[in-house]
Formats: structure tokens, sequence, C-alpha cells
């Protein structure tokens, strides 16, 4: 796929960074990502701290089915009920667990991470997104909480071999530098590092 020659797939042990500025398909594209995986029978962990598990879900069947979900949701109409019906299964059946805890500490993160590596085999992990996730600890600059937040992450990849993707929001600096330029670590919100 496209993707994967661009970014040569995603290594084990890695912390892979998906940034965008607010609405811009980080989320979507994640899931999307997450689907392949799973449709290749590889386990996927997703924490959501921006959706609740059914938003997350709905994304997954509109994925798998290539059908507009919320449409459906709004209207209770599809073109193809019987292809609906039979991707919710599908999709149910696929080896993935979607945690939408949003107090879940990064502890906890890595923590479970560990032990989702030991007992499932999990061949990636999703985070939706960085900025969202609480620290393990209260510090009064939230520069140095994304900092020790992004560390853990990093350590929790190298521990399970296992690469973490992390959705991150861009701040507005990349806006003023004009349509076309290029976003460079420092544009990512509430990081130093």
């Amino acid at each position: 796929p496209p993707v994967d020659r661009i970014i040569r797939g995603f290594k084990p042990g890695s912390m892979n960074i998906l940034a965008a500025r607010p609405g811009r398909g980080k989320s979507a594209f994640a899931v999307q990502i997450m689907h392949n995986v799973a449709s290749q029978g590889k386990h996927c962990v997703y924490w959501s701290y921006e959706m609740p598990f059914n938003q997350v879900g709905n994304r997954l069947i509109s994925c798998h089915t290539g059908l507009d979900i919320q449409s459906y949701l709004e209207t209770g109409q599809t073109p193809d009920n019987q292809a609906l019906f039979r991707s919710i299964t599908e999709v149910g059946a696929l080896p993935i667990h979607i945690e939408d805890s949003v107090d879940k500490n990064i502890a906890n993160i890595r923590s479970e991470a560990r032990r989702f590596a030991k007992e499932k085999k999990t061949e990636l992990f999703i985070i939706d997104y960085l900025q969202l996730v609480p620290p393990s600890r209260r510090n009064n600059n939230r520069t140095v909480e994304v900092s020790e937040i992004s560390r853990a992450i990093k350590k929790a990849a190298m521990e399970t071999g296992v690469p973490f993707l992390c959705l991150c929001q861009l701040n507005r600096s990349i806006e003023e530098r004009g349509a076309n330029s290029e976003p460079r670590l420092a544009d990512l919100r509430e990081s130093g590092s």
C-alpha cells in the first residue's frame, strides 16, 4: 500500500506520531489503519480519549462496509441492510480492543500494554490522542507532563516490542507559516520533546 511505502511500515518497538490540526481526519485514519491490521488477524488496542466506544465502533463499521453509518443512524436507512448487519458481526469478530476510559493515566496504559503484548500478542497500540492522556503525577507545567507521557509511551513501545501510533494535535503556529508549510516537532501542541 502507498502508506507503507512512505513510512515503511510500523517498526517493532517504535513510537509513531500522526499529527494534524483538529478536524483533519487523524482519528478516521487511525481507525482505518487499525481495521487493516486487525483484518490480517493481528490484535490491536485503541485507547480513545477523544471519542466514546460506540463512535470508534461506528467508524470501524464504516471502514468495513464503505457505508455512511452516521447517515444510517440519523435516517435509519441504508442501501444494503444485509451488508450492514453482516459487517457488524464481522467487525465484532476482529481482534480489536477499544478502551474509552478517559481517566486512565499513562502508567495504566504502560501496564496494560505489557499485559496485552504478553497475553494477546498485540501487534499495534493506538492512542487517540496524546495530549489528552493524564500524567501519572501532576505538574504545573503541561509541557513537562506531555514530555513525560511521550517518554513513557516510548518506553512502553520498547518494553513490548510493539509499535505505538500516537495521534497528536498541532498548535496554531503551522497555520501562521502558510498553507503549504511542513510541520516540525515544535508544532506539536504542549510538547517540548
